[in-house]
């Protein structure tokens, strides 16, 4: 874990990823799920140099171009959320943490900006280590009827 002061002299303490508990990585992923049709609609030829892409990067685009619906949009807002949930582990405000990820739509403006930038390369880290392809053996992976049988299944209905 690593303490960061935000703008407004309040600090913050962030969880590292090997910090992280299985629900806090599950939010991200489960997130990520959720607004994958919007990110593929992002660029394919960002100048990231293999870097996670920063609020920077994002600006470059044009997000009327990308022709999101209100769904695909908000996906991308609740990855954010996410990102700074899970790995937000104390701070030095009055207010209580977020206890959920979409607490954190509740908080200041100012203070959700701050934290969004802080927690943007980890939330892409985690999910870049996860493989969601399916497996390169077994049932799932051979074309064709996956249960073996011919003619469906042996139970009529």
């Amino acid at each position: 874990m690593h303490t960061e002061t935000l703008p407004d002299g309040n600090t913050v303490t962030l969880r590292d990823k090997a910090d992280m508990l299985v629900k806090h990585r599950r939010a991200i992923n489960a997130a990520n799920i959720h607004a994958l049709q919007a990110i593929r609609k992002l660029p394919k030829n960002l100048p990231t140099d293999g870097r996670p892409l920063t609020a920077a990067d994002l600006e470059q685009i044009d997000m009327n171009d990308l022709n999101l619906s209100e769904e695909e949009a908000d996906a991308l807002q609740r990855v954010q959320e996410a990102a700074i949930w899970a790995q937000l582990a104390g701070w030095s405000y009055d207010e209580p943490l977020p206890v959920t990820s979409a607490d954190v739509g509740e908080m200041n403006g100012d203070r959700y900006d701050a934290l969004a930038e802080l927690t943007r390369g980890l939330a892409a880290d985690i999910v870049n280590g996860v493989d969601f392809a399916p497996p390169k053996e077994g049932p799932i992976s051979k074309p064709g009827n996956p249960t073996g049988r011919r003619a469906g299944s042996a139970t009529r209905s």
